[in-house]
């Protein structure tokens, strides 16, 4: 199988946002996982997961400086790899979802409520903190299409100064939130913290957990940002919600070879 990508700078509608379509079974969450570790993993193989490859860079190392990985389903069997911060090392890489990362000889068990809570509440803590709080702030100013999110004030958050203050703030408006709000939310932060210049993004099937209304929102936020960082998005999905959001150019859908 050969995908080829293209992203053209400033076009409109954005090319930036490139979607996997097709039946369950066909391999989608698969050949995400695939790409993953291709960049990442440095014993992966290439006859086994593939590679990318480049018309302007003849290193795959020097397509991305840095890969984000968002999955929140339950029924994903596969370990997330452990995160990278370390430019030393090589391509950086975060995980934004549900599971844990596994220790040694111990099941792998699921984030509880806390973590989730604490994590916003630390990714929150570190946009603030930094330049990142003006990508922070338009990315939730286009959340708050959502009526509730434009109710509940997610936005204030940036009127507190005080990382103290900030903490028992955020963490409060999360706990309000529902699961699919929480999620929204808590990968837009997240993103907004890891997501640098020349950053891949790949995310699984996100409708799982989001209204319509807000999919779209999320969508258009999510292809905002990657444009101010010179980023590029690879999402796996049913919902024809995300399809509306991209040109057909940028839609692949996959078949079984039997």
């Amino acid at each position: 199988m050969k995908l080829n990508f293209q992203v053209t700078p400033k076009s409109n509608p954005p090319t930036n946002v490139h979607i996997l379509i097709g039946r369950n079974g066909v391999g989608k969450t698969r050949l995400l996982n695939n790409m993953i570790k291709s960049l990442i993993d440095n014993n992966a193989q290439e006859t086994e997961v593939g590679a990318f490859s480049s018309t302007l860079t003849e290193v795959s190392q020097d397509l991305f400086a840095s890969v984000v990985s968002v999955t929140f389903s339950a029924f994903d069997s596969s370990e997330p790899l452990e995160e990278r911060k370390n430019k030393a090392e090589g391509i950086q890489y975060s995980y934004i979802g549900l599971k844990k990362p596994k220790i040694e000889n111990a099941d792998q068990m699921p984030k509880s409520h806390k973590d989730l809570n604490e994590e916003f509440v630390n990714s929150v803590k570190a946009c603030m903190m930094s330049a990142k709080i003006v990508r922070w702030r338009q990315a939730v100013q286009m959340l708050e299409t959502d009526p509730i999110f434009k109710e509940i004030g997610v936005e204030n958050l940036i009127y507190y100064k005080d990382e103290q203050d900030l903490g028992k703030r955020a963490s409060t408006l999360f706990e309000k939130l529902s699961s699919g709000h929480k999620i929204v939310l808590l990968t837009i932060t997240r993103l907004v913290e890891s997501v640098e210049e020349r950053t891949l993004v790949l995310l699984d099937e996100p409708e799982g957990h989001l209204h319509p209304p807000l999919l779209s929102a999320f969508t258009r936020a999510l292809s905002d940002l990657l444009i101010k960082r010179n980023g590029v998005a690879i999402i796996a999905t049913h919902s024809p919600v995300v399809l509306q959001e991209v040109p057909r150019s940028c839609v692949w859908k996959l078949r079984r070879n039997d």
